[in-house]
């Protein structure tokens, strides 16, 4: 998921609370007004990102999320997995 927002040290805190997963803050600008921004992006499944996105909405309800599905996660704090494939 990517978080668009002007806190992101906060949001990155705020996941990190909620779910224990890291996540990258990215600069940006608005293309609207130029205001700074930053895009926090972070890696999660289903039911944490359901926790992540209530916790940031209640810590700044100006944020927006895009989510995106994906299919595989690769480096450092993510280990492969086969569909089917216990995790250990």
């Amino acid at each position: 998921m990517s978080i668009v927002t002007k806190q992101g040290k906060r949001i990155c805190q705020v996941i990190d609370e909620t779910s224990q997963r890291g996540s990258t803050i990215l600069n940006a600008q608005g293309g609207y007004k130029q205001d700074d921004m930053q895009v926090v992006m972070c890696a999660c499944n289903s039911k944490e990102m359901y926790q992540v996105r209530k916790a940031v909405q209640e810590e700044d309800p100006e944020s927006f999320f895009v989510v995106v599905e994906s299919h595989e996660v690769h480096g450092e704090g993510f280990k492969m997995t086969n569909i089917g494939e216990a995790q250990s």
